[in-house]
């Protein structure tokens, strides 16, 4: 602890040191440059001092702080050097009580060690009486224990003879049990089966019975399946006679509201000079409820367009056609395609 202090006590006054000699040579140096930096001129009369006088000041300057700084130092050294005296004093103390305590400690060991050779030629006299004792009840448990197994053998060999009578005993009611349980297992044997043969036969004719009925209802539901389907074979052949007869009317209708259109179609036809015999061409014929042809188009051509669009043209002029009073037949022919033959 004192080395630690000696030593941050050097560094400070090394610091402070350094920190002076610094401030006096940049002091020193600002004068020597201001002197030499004065131009050479004619001398003007100002209220200043003069550069000489100047010059001295700062040196008294300087030298007095190094003097202050100086009698700093010797006042550090001199407080490092009491404290020195003082830490060695303090070690010196410390020292003194350190001898004290070791010797109180020495003594403090003798008493202990003392009180311990005490304490052990007590243990050593407790431990041989502890022996003695131990060795006469030793003998006496070796004697008890004698006298019990002693004991012990008669009441085994008693045990012995008690358990072999109730052994005996034991048996001849577990054989006579087991003879009764046999009967009576026997009997209920018997009953068992006679039991079990009732209702096997109650159930075999439970059986036949339920085996009866449900045949006479699979019958029944057979027959009442066939005769469902039978009428459900007529119903739909009918439905099919009665659907086939109205698509035949309605196809006859189509045809000859078809056939109807083509007088009035032919009537407007222009025969194109290109056209020759067996020329024909399908058309796509779009009209209204009122048979007003609102679109023709040409589906499948003649390869001679004159032929085509005379035919289109036709169509588009035989307008109104004539249409069907039956609504079905109408929508028909609401878009329907016609195959245009001038032969037909």
């Amino acid at each position: 602890m004192l080395a630690g202090f000696q030593t941050t006590h050097h560094d400070f006054v090394a610091a402070v040191i350094a920190l002076a000699v610094h401030v006096l040579a940049g002091a020193l140096l600002f004068l020597g440059l201001n002197v030499s930096d004065v131009p050479h001129s004619e001398p003007v009369e100002h209220d200043f001092m003069p550069a000489e006088i100047w010059d001295e000041a700062a040196i008294l300057e300087a030298r007095e702080r190094l003097a202050e700084e100086a009698r700093r130092r010797a006042a550090a050294e001199e407080a490092e050097r009491q404290a020195r005296l003082a830490q060695a004093e303090r070690e010196a103390q410390q020292q003194r009580q350190a001898e004290q305590r070791r010797r109180e400690e020495q003594a403090r060991r003798a008493e202990a060690a003392r009180r311990a050779e005490e304490a052990r030629q007590a243990e050593v006299r407790r431990r041989a009486e502890e022996a003695r004792r131990a060795e006469a009840a030793r003998r006496a448990e070796e004697a008890r224990r004698a006298d019990a197994a002693r004991r012990a053998e008669a009441a085994r060999k008693a045990e012995e003879t008690r358990k072999a009578e109730a052994a005996r005993r034991a048996e001849e009611a577990r054989r006579a049990e087991a003879a009764r349980k046999a009967e009576a297992a026997r009997k209920a044997e018997e009953a068992r089966k006679a039991d079990a043969a009732r209702r096997a036969e109650e159930t075999r004719k439970a059986e036949e019975t339920r085996k009866a009925e449900a045949a006479r209802k699979a019958e029944a539901a057979r027959k009442a399946e066939a005769a469902r389907k039978a009428e459900e074979e007529r119903r739909k052949a009918e439905e099919a006679r009665k659907l086939a007869a109205e698509l035949a009317a309605r196809e006859a209708a189509t045809r000859h509201a078809r056939q109807a259109i083509m007088p009035h179609v032919r009537r407007q036809w222009v025969l194109p000079p290109s056209a020759r015999p067996g020329l024909s061409c399908t058309l796509k014929i779009t009209i209204t409820a009122s048979g007003v042809v609102t679109r023709v188009d040409i589906v499948r051509g003649s390869g001679d367009d004159l032929f085509d669009n005379s035919a289109k043209a036709a169509v588009l002029k035989a307008s109104p056609l004539p249409v069907p009073a039956d609504s079905a037949v109408l929508s028909e022919l609401n878009a329907f395609q016609w195959r245009f033959r001038p032969e037909d």
